[in-house]
């Protein structure tokens, strides 16, 4: 068995593999076993069907390629066997093969690990800047807030004020008084405050309508949403419905308790201090992942990176998977493709395939500054969301 190993663009090695009858005929015995196992004839259990009646039993055509694959596989093991320097990865694929003088030749790719190499000198100036993850006041006491709101008691009101909180249901008319597009939306304090319009709605009763002009100032969520309207909207009907007052609860040690079942928790310093270690950790997580990213894009210049086709394509089909999840399953992905066309469609997927390969970059680009830096990495870091990011952070921020 003769091999030809040719040096691909893309991590990968294209192999010619020659085989000669007699080696192709060693393989009959293998072959002619993995149809044993399976076939069902009278008189015989499974894995005692005499071989040559095996062989009898097989069409030519499926014992010939069973021939093809064991021949394969024993040049692909042999190969990788004698090659142990050279780093294979995956499974073989653009397999073809051409008969001559009687032998066989298989043509193939294999693809190896990840080729990441440094082109020169610069990344060794670079570092991951240092972060600041202590949260503000304001984002401490926004928090509290967020909480007190989470478990405030809305009680009916007669009419709206900048207190409460109501239900607003639209109509986007043109100027007929047909209907172009409908909505509703939530109305509290934090809409008065920003949106100068919706104190409009300010002293209305339940069920009470009004009517506002249509503008492109108008706050997003009043905005037009459809993009195929035949009618130009010129104002828009809003009712007022669902009106309630906000009482925020008070931190007290009663409350604390019921509301958070941690009999650690009692006073508002306390609760303040666990807030603030949530939002230590929170920001900690997002501004090291930005900061880290942020690193690796200043090296990536400075390094060559060629990552498999099947690698690509193996982190393509999971993003794929996690596209098809968010509409709901296969046909929720199949209308989607319907309604934004062809062109959209192959635009979506060139995106998702230059992602995947950015990410892959991006994490063999830190393995290997991992190993240059001689950064000790556990196996339990390795299974550790950040650990890895934290180190290196570490390793510039000591």
């Amino acid at each position: 068995m003769d091999y030809k190993l040719t040096k691909g663009p893309q991590s990968n090695y294209e192999i010619n593999l020659t085989v000669t009858p007699e080696e192709m005929a060693s393989n009959k015995a293998k072959a002619l076993k993995g149809f044993q196992k399976d076939m069902d004839v009278k008189g015989f259990r499974k894995w005692e069907v005499p071989i040559d009646m095996v062989e009898k039993n097989v069409q030519p055509a499926y014992l010939q390629l069973a021939l093809y694959e064991e021949a394969v596989h024993q040049g692909t093991m042999q190969i990788v066997k004698e090659n142990e320097e050279i780093k294979f990865i995956g499974n073989i694929y653009d397999l073809g093969q051409e008969e001559k003088d009687g032998n066989i030749t298989f043509t193939y790719k294999l693809d190896i690990y990840p080729e990441v190499e440094a082109k020169d000198q610069k990344w060794e100036k670079a570092t991951v800047e240092k972060i600041d993850d202590q949260p503000t006041d304001q984002e401490v006491n926004d928090t509290l807030a967020n909480l007190q709101k989470q478990y405030a008691d809305y009680q009916p009101a007669d009419a709206v004020t900048v207190d409460t909180i109501c239900k607003v249901a639209f109509q986007i008319l043109d100027e007929s008084g047909s209907e172009i597009d409908s909505g509703s939306l939530y109305v509290g304090k934090e809409e008065f405050d920003e949106f100068e319009i919706m104190n409009t709605f300010v002293g209305m009763k339940d069920g009470e309508q009004t009517q506002i002009d249509y503008t492109d100032t108008l706050p997003p969520m009043l905005q037009l949403r459809k993009t195929d309207a035949e009618w130009t909207p010129t104002h828009i009907q809003a009712t007022v419905s669902d009106i309630r007052t906000v009482s925020l609860p008070e931190w007290t040690e009663e409350n604390i308790k019921k509301f958070f079942g941690n009999e650690e928790l009692k006073t508002l310093d306390e609760l303040t201090a666990k807030v603030t270690d949530a939002i230590t950790s929170q920001k900690k997580e997002a501004l090291l992942m930005q900061a880290v990213e942020k690193y690796l894009g200043d090296i990536h210049t400075s390094y060559s990176i060629t990552i498999p086709k099947t690698l690509v394509e193996e982190e393509m089909k999971s993003r794929m998977e996690s596209l098809k999840e968010r509409f709901g399953g296969e046909e929720g992905l199949k209308k989607y493709y319907e309604q934004i066309g062809e062109e959209e469609k192959s635009k979506m997927t060139e995106e998702i395939k230059g992602a995947a390969k950015s990410s892959l970059e991006k994490f063999f680009l830190l393995r290997n500054i991992i190993e240059k830096l001689w950064l000790e990495i556990q196996d339990a870091d390795r299974q550790t969301p950040m650990a890895i990011e934290s180190k290196l952070y570490d390793h510039f921020n000591k």
